[in-house]
């Protein structure tokens, strides 16, 4: 019975080294599988983290290319802006310049006019001045020469009449002298009556000159007033001529004055008109600009 029993637990015993043996197996499969297990968990959280890694650099990169293209494009919008604002300052300047040419050419032209017109109204009146002086000279030296013959003839009369005053003074004198003498003094009485008598006789002949002498004094006297009335006249005539000359020239002058004038307005107006265009279309393209690019 021992050695049954001896030999019941040795069977019992390779029965157990027999069934773990069986089982080494299976738990080697099992740890396999485990490990699988882990090791596909591993994998699936690498996967996701290498997938996530992805899309986070995917995410950047689109982030970046965003940035990129927004950095482009302001600065397309800021050189845009740049180009309109230049382009603003030249319509301006081209303006400035277009309405000072404007200007300056009208006012070239207006000082050009009025020099020229000054110059005509210059000559006309210079040339009405000449003739009216020529008249007043001929006219004048007419005067001069009748007068000068008028002013011998009087001096001949005036002389004339002195002489004859003179010895009608001596006569009274000699005639005084003779009243006083003694009556019986008979050769100082005839000598003195002797001298009256001669003086009266000079003065027969003095008042025959003077007579003639007045009436060709009395016709130079009338022709000097005649040709001083003709001269008056003249300068009448002379001073009309200067008077229209005047006139025209005045009118010459008002002409290019007002012509003048008118081609400065103008051309201000002109200037104007530029100078808003311009600005209206600076204030367009800066508008433009301020929109894509605000100071």
């Amino acid at each position: 019975a021992k050695a049954a029993a001896t030999q019941q637990a040795a069977a019992a015993k390779e029965a157990a080294v027999a069934d773990k043996a069986a089982a080494a197996p299976a738990a080697e499969e099992k740890a396999a599988k485990i490990a699988a297990a882990e090791q596909a968990k591993a994998d699936a959280k690498a996967a996701a983290e290498a997938k996530a890694a992805g899309a986070a650099e995917e995410k950047a990169a689109k982030i970046a290319a965003a940035e990129q293209a927004k950095a482009e494009a302001a600065a397309a919008a800021e050189a845009k802006a740049g180009e309109l604002r230049a382009e603003a300052a030249s319509v301006l300047g081209t303006a400035s310049d277009e309405s000072r040419g404007l200007l300056s050419g009208a006012e070239s032209e207006a000082s050009s006019l009025l020099q020229s017109a000054r110059a005509e109204a210059k000559g006309v009146l210079g040339e009405a001045n000449a003739k009216a002086d020529a008249l007043n000279s001929a006219a004048s030296d007419k005067v001069a020469e009748v007068s000068s013959v008028n002013s011998a003839a009087q001096k001949e009369k005036a002389g004339l009449e002195r002489g004859i005053a003179n010895i009608e003074s001596e006569i009274a004198e000699t005639q005084a002298t003779l009243d006083k003498t003694f009556f019986l003094n008979f050769g100082k009485k005839g000598e003195l009556k002797g001298q009256i008598k001669d003086l009266k006789k000079d003065l027969k002949k003095e008042n025959k000159k003077l007579e003639k002498a007045a009436k060709a004094a009395e016709k130079t006297q009338a022709a000097l007033e005649k040709e001083q009335a003709s001269a008056d006249k003249v300068k009448a005539q002379a001073d009309k001529i200067v008077a229209e000359a005047t006139a025209a020239s005045d009118k010459i002058t008002a002409a290019a004055e007002k012509k003048a004038a008118s081609l400065q307005a103008a051309a201000q107006k002109k200037a104007a008109e530029v100078t808003k265009a311009a600005e209206g279309k600076a204030s367009g393209l800066s508008k433009q600009a301020d929109k894509l690019s605000p100071k």
